[in-house]
């Protein structure tokens, strides 16, 4: 914490730097919006959200320096997301996934769930989870909420979520 109320200032001039080196980052590679994770896996169980904070990162800094940013869905998770112990169906999610080549063919069985205790968590919270959305969030430069909107929507007519 703050000792001193110009140490709490010099934090917020920091803070004020770090956006406005953002955005001239962004608005130099012509940036509108980035299309970022919203959550790292789907809906934890209800006992699970408290320890779980360090997984919210992707939507805390944006947060922090004030840059607009709406979620979605995207996609759900289906049954070869979660554990897959059988050659052939291995075999099988190997061709296609969701339109993408499936990286990880084992899912969950090989996740790092003893590495420490948030992949634990992590691990746990995402089996049974099959038909939960998946989402992205949609982030943009500060007072640009309308161009957050209308990327969402654009989104939402290519990835129809809801057909």
């Amino acid at each position: 914490m703050f000792s001193r109320t110009k140490d709490l200032w010099r934090s917020f001039a920091k803070l004020d730097n770090l956006r406005n080196n953002i955005i001239e980052a962004w608005l130099s590679q012509n940036i509108d919006v980035v299309i970022a994770p919203g959550f790292v896996f789907p809906a934890p169980p209800i006992k699970n959200p408290a320890r779980l904070v360090p997984a919210i990162s992707y939507t805390c800094a944006y947060n922090m320096i004030d840059f607009p940013a709406g979620s979605m869905p995207v996609t759900r998770v289906i049954k070869q997301d979660e554990v897959v112990k059988d050659k052939q169906t291995k075999s099988n999610l190997s061709l296609i996934h969701h339109n993408f080549p499936l990286q990880n063919q084992d899912a969950l069985e090989d996740y790092p769930k003893n590495d420490d205790m948030l992949h634990r968590l992590v691990y746990e919270g995402a089996k049974n989870t099959v038909g939960l959305p998946l989402n992205v969030q949609i982030v943009g430069r500060p007072w640009q909420e309308e161009m957050v909107l209308h990327a969402m929507q654009e989104l939402e007519k290519q990835v129809k979520y809801h057909d």
